[in-house]
């Protein structure tokens, strides 16, 4: 359970993003979301909702997204297959105790 930040560098724009996910029970729904201006593209908004599950074991957990749905709503061509990459289907992340990133 706790507070997520979803950092985005390197691009046009960095920023973070704060969210919340209750994990209590092994599963949750992360649901992260931004709208950000880049000149020249304008206005670009997007939704990642990733559900979660706690998988592994109990020396070595890991968070496994078990479903990826990506929205983008921007004029700039390929930001959706950029955003679609962030989270893959089915990929584990370790979960490190204290880290300031999984």
């Amino acid at each position: 359970n706790g507070v997520w930040t979803y950092t985005i560098k390197g691009g046009p724009s960095d920023f973070d993003v704060d969210s919340t996910v209750d994990m209590e029970g092994g599963t949750g729904t992360l649901v992260i979301s931004e709208d950000f201006t880049v000149e020249p593209l304008g206005n670009i908004s997007f939704t990642d909702t990733i559900d979660l599950v706690i998988a592994g074991t109990a020396d070595a957990p890991v968070f496994r997204a078990t479903s990826i749905d990506v929205k983008i709503d921007s004029a700039a061509p390929g930001l959706d297959r950029i955003a679609k990459s962030f989270f893959k289907k089915n990929t584990e992340v370790p979960i490190m105790a204290g880290a300031k990133q999984c």
